[in-house]
């Protein structure tokens, strides 16, 4: 009857490798994060590259690690990512507001301000009765143009409460001349059916922008909604040019639609904001702005 010598039933794990130890067929070992398996009995036979004693079973890659332990790779907060060469590596988290976007040179990612065609990038409650509305140092380099919406304004007295928009400087620094502006109001009396008008009102030389040339005087509580466009705000050396459209519940029963376009004639001073008041000493009760950039 033949003999047959079926040798280990099932590999034979050894732990690291070490060059001391004999190791026989099918025993298996560990080396800078591969695993090995003996093919030919022998010692001092360094697995990575003794082809003809071991054959790897598993590899650690080409960074020398294992490939399962992320954590130790990876500080806090990092996303995990594969580099052209093959390596783990891990990407910092950013700041509040930024988001994950390809590099400048298309090779990584990298965190980055939001950046598009048309950007929020500020909201106002009025809440409390403010005096006025800032957004300070909202413009920048990175958007030409602005757009801003007044949304259900409402004024806290029924005595001369317009609304009135000024150029901010440095912080809330007002600009407070240069300002020219034309509007034009068509108006309609609902308490008189059919009653319908329209009345264009030059607005020289004031120390402001009329963002409701008519005064919301008769009710605290009537609404006044706008579109805004800023031009250029940043640059100087021109006039910095504004065009508004605003619906407004005013006095006598007139509901009113605004259209303005006016500009102002600092052109040495860079603008970086806007304020948003009242005539007189009238404060906000209500509404929402909101500071869009265009590119």
């Amino acid at each position: 009857m033949a003999t047959v010598n079926i040798g280990n039933i099932k590999f034979n794990w050894k732990g690291a490798w070490s060059n001391s130890t004999t190791y026989a067929v099918d025993d298996v070992v560990s080396h800078s994060g591969s695993s090995y398996v003996s093919i030919q009995a022998g010692s001092n036979q360094n697995p990575a590259s003794a082809s003809a004693y071991w054959e790897q079973m598993s590899s650690a890659g080409t960074n020398g690690t294992d490939g399962t332990d992320v954590g130790a790779t990876l500080a806090n907060k990092e996303i995990a990512f594969k580099t052209n060469a093959g390596a783990l590596d891990g990407i910092p988290i950013g700041t509040a507001g930024q988001f994950l976007k390809v590099n400048s040179g298309a090779t990584g990612y990298e965190y980055g301000a939001v950046s598009s065609d048309f950007v929020k990038l500020a909201t106002a409650t009025a809440s409390g009765n403010p005096t006025s509305i800032n957004f300070a140092d909202i413009f920048t380099s990175d958007y030409s143009s602005y757009k801003i919406i007044v949304d259900n304004h409402f004024a806290n007295t029924d005595s001369g409460s317009a609304l009135k928009m000024k150029f901010l400087g440095s912080g809330t620094s007002a600009q407070s001349s240069g300002y020219y502006s034309i509007n034009t109001n068509n108006y309609y009396n609902y308490s008189s059916a059919g009653s319908a008008g329209a009345s264009t009102g030059h607005y020289d030389n004031q120390n402001h922008f009329h963002i409701t040339s008519e005064n919301v005087s008769s009710n605290y509580s009537k609404p006044t909604v706008a579109e805004i466009t800023l031009f250029n705000p940043r640059e100087t050396g021109v006039y910095r040019w504004i065009q508004v459209m605003a619906s407004i519940r005013a006095h006598n029963s007139h509901h009113y639609i605004q259209s303005q376009s006016g500009y102002n004639n600092n052109t040495s001073d860079v603008f970086n904001g806007i304020q948003f008041i009242m005539n007189g000493s009238t404060t906000f009760s209500g509404g929402r702005f909101r500071v869009y950039g265009i590119k």
